[in-house]
């Protein structure tokens, strides 16, 4: 609800963790450990994408879920951007951007899902990384679901409280993406990545 110094519990696991306190924005960034023989008893299904849900006050009737990718240390990752990568966006002109993104319905790329799938049936994992704001994570998830690419995490960046006008908010913040590359790479050292 966007407070400050609120503590969230997460249940993660059959667990429930609490969170360090909300930042004065409202948002929380954490790290919530689970011990692998406690992984090996989840349902296969759950293995690999950990459920996460938010435990609110007795009386509060609204849900928040998301997943957690659990990757094996060593395989193959590939990294993708969002913008006319996977979804027509027409990224160098900036009228034709905020139609797709807001007005039009998303539009994929042609023959990229398929290529992406065959990928991943072979093994690869998926990490997709864009400097869209992260109040597109549900609509982005569902264009990603329906069009037949293969589940995976999607980086976004925060939206700022300066940036006012809607052609700001796809700006490649200088080094957002390399870093959002620099910090998979840093997560999982043993795998090999494709950009």
């Amino acid at each position: 609800d966007h407070d400050a110094g609120t503590r969230l519990v997460v249940k993660v696991a059959g667990s429930t963790e609490r969170l360090a306190p909300t930042g004065p924005d409202g948002h929380v960034h954490a790290t919530v450990e689970v011990p692998a023989p406690v992984v090996r008893t989840l349902p296969a299904s759950e293995q690999e994408w950990l459920p996460i849900s938010l435990v609110l006050a007795p009386g509060d009737e609204r849900s928040f879920e998301g997943r957690a990718r659990l990757l094996p240390a060593e395989g193959l990752s590939v990294i993708s951007d969002i913008g006319d990568t996977v979804l027509l966006a027409d990224v160098k002109d900036r009228k034709r951007l905020i139609r797709r993104i807001f007005l039009d319905p998303f539009a994929p790329v042609p023959d990229m899902a398929p290529l992406y799938a065959a990928c991943a049936a072979e093994g690869a994992a998926f990490h997709y990384i864009w400097s869209g704001h992260w109040q597109l994570h549900a609509p982005i998830v569902t264009f990603l679901e329906q069009t037949g690419f293969p589940r995976g995490p999607l980086l976004l960046r925060e939206l700022s409280a300066r940036e006012t006008q809607p052609f700001e908010w796809f700006d490649d913040e200088p080094g957002l993406k390399r870093t959002s590359i620099a910090t998979i790479a840093q997560r999982w050292p043993g795998r090999r990545l494709i950009l």
